[in-house]
């Protein structure tokens, strides 16, 4: 397994193109573009399209679904979170 990390959404879409992704852990308050922005930048390469989003967030679980974004995850990681969580959130999704 390869991990590879990148700090604003563009960068996570360009490491997108060059491999592809078994699972997305992207963070909705990122620097360059809003979530919303990130979801579709991150969807629009064709490897990742239906790739399986963890989002992790300190967004409030009303606004997740107010802005409707909870439609593009396979989970979302509340902020502050425990390690714990995510392993078992990650297992759940790839099986």
């Amino acid at each position: 397994m390869q991990v590879t990390s990148a700090l604003t959404a563009r960068e996570g879409a360009e490491a997108a193109l060059r491999q592809e992704p078994d699972l997305i852990l992207l963070d909705l308050l990122l620097p360059d573009m809003p979530p919303e922005e990130a979801i579709k930048a991150l969807r629009a390469v064709p490897c990742a399209a239906k790739t399986p989003i963890i989002a992790f967030t300190a967004l409030d679980p009303l606004e997740i679904r107010r802005r409707r974004l909870d439609a593009d995850f396979s989970g979302v990681i509340t902020k502050p979170y425990e390690a714990g969580e995510l392993l078992a959130k990650i297992k759940k999704v790839l099986g």
